[in-house]
């Protein structure tokens, strides 16, 4: 079987969740990339060696798991701190991806990656075809504000700490403009997920 890997990614607030859900509905297979993220840090993992032997013993916890708090306030302090943190996770995260991929390619013909920092990560070298999941930025801040419980100022920080829609879109094979309701969403998706069907010739590159 030839398997497709598909990229899927957005700002926060654009629906790329719900986008996962529906190609999960359709037969692919989705790998979260941000829990594989926290799996690469925990106890035991090499790469929280690494990040202690980096930041050093005040990143970890009384019961020696990652204190994700203080290790943001290390390493975005400075853009040499954000690269050594990039440097040290994402070839864990890579790697952990690439056996997940390798291990349901035989019984999942479409594979998906939903990755917040697709591109950011280097993840998008492991697919075959990208996706982009855009809203417009006031319904992206509404939606925000009501799944996080955030006020108006949190979420525009939030908001304004990642790349805008055009970014994402413009980096994508396919993007998917979400502004409208869930079952205009699943109509879009369903025609996305069709759109990547009919691709000749596109396999994981990874």
């Amino acid at each position: 079987m030839k398997n497709t890997v598909i990229g899927l990614t957005g700002p926060t607030g654009a629906g790329k969740g719900a986008v996962a859900a529906v190609f999960e509905s359709l037969g692919a297979f989705v790998i979260d990339c941000d829990s594989v993220a926290r799996e690469v840090v925990c106890p035991g993992e090499p790469a929280l060696t690494e990040l202690v032997d980096a930041f050093g013993r005040e990143i970890l916890l009384d019961d020696g798991s990652l204190d994700r708090k203080r290790l943001a306030e290390l390493a975005f302090a400075t853009g040499e701190g954000t690269a050594t943190l990039n440097g040290i996770t994402h070839p864990h995260i890579r790697r952990r991806l690439s056996e997940t991929i390798n291990r349901v390619s035989a019984e999942h013909e479409y594979i998906v990656l939903d990755a917040p920092t697709l591109f950011e990560s280097g993840v998008c070298d492991m697919c075959g075809v990208t996706v982009a999941v855009t809203a417009d930025d006031r319904v992206r801040l509404e939606r925000i504000m009501e799944r996080d419980g955030l006020t108006k100022e949190q979420a525009l920080r939030r908001m304004s700490a990642q790349q805008d829609n055009r970014w994402y879109a413009e980096r994508c094979d396919i993007a998917i403009a979400n502004d409208g309701d869930f079952a205009a969403l699943q109509s879009l998706a369903a025609d996305a997920f069709d759109k990547i069907k009919s691709m000749k010739g596109i396999d994981c590159n990874g």
